[in-house]
């Protein structure tokens, strides 16, 4: 599957996937509230992965039935504490301690940093609006690099230093990108999420309608994730 489909499978099945799952695990029909899309919305902006939000979400029932818990589960928001947990667990497995293998030829987490500095250096050659904005953010990976070998730092404080600077990046992409190419990537996102409009709430809409147009400008310019969470 190229990344553009493997994107747009994600796009649409991760809030399916999250309702089908609850439901199931809770034994009985539920329609999810406004707030419960808007949940499943920011879970998805931080990009914590389909994975992880599931097995948090088994983890609170499991829990809940082996306490005998009388009172059904009626909401996710009885599941957020524990995705936030299962997802600090996650970043850390996946950032590592700082030391590593010899004998593993994998790169490791900080190797992976530096790799996605040199391809922001290339990609930005071509786009004279981001060079200004990519220098900042190559500083910004190469400084996160050293600070995963130093094991100074939380992968979470990292994670979210990263976001910061993509954020930025692809605040800076936009601004220069000519309204007609703008709008074709605003209405190829619109169509993938039409099918969850009605169940959202207009926020989180908007605040998914906005992943995914981030998304799109990623894979359209080559940009790198700025994350822990990629290679």
């Amino acid at each position: 599957m190229t990344t553009r489909a493997a994107d747009d499978a994600l796009e649409k099945t991760y809030f399916a996937t999250i309702e089908e799952e609850f439901v199931r695990l809770r034994g009985a029909p539920l329609v999810l509230s406004p707030a419960d899309w808007h949940l499943a919305a920011t879970w998805h902006q931080q990009d914590i992965p389909l994975s992880v939000v599931l097995a948090a979400i088994r983890q609170v029932m499991e829990t809940a039935a082996s306490r005998g818990r009388r009172k059904p589960v009626l909401s996710l928001s009885y599941c957020r504490h524990e995705v936030e947990a299962e997802f600090g667990r996650y970043l850390e497995a996946t950032a590592g301690d700082g030391s590593h293998d010899p004998t593993d030829d994998r790169p490791t987490p900080a190797q992976r940093l530096d790799r996605k500095a040199d391809r922001l250096e290339q990609a930005c050659r071509e786009i004279p609006a981001l060079r200004a904005a990519a220098a900042v953010a190559v500083a910004g990976l190469r400084a996160a690099a050293s600070q995963l070998e130093a094991g100074g730092s939380r992968p979470e404080e990292i994670e979210k230093q990263l976001m910061a600077h993509e954020r930025d990046l692809l605040d800076h992409l936009e601004a220069g990108l000519p309204s007609a190419d703008r709008n074709s990537l605003q209405q190829a996102c619109q169509e993938r999420l039409e099918p969850y409009r009605q169940r959202m709430a207009e926020e989180a809409y908007q605040s998914t309608l906005r992943h995914a147009y981030d998304s799109a400008l990623r894979r359209n310019y080559k940009l790198p994730r700025l994350s822990l969470l990629t290679d």
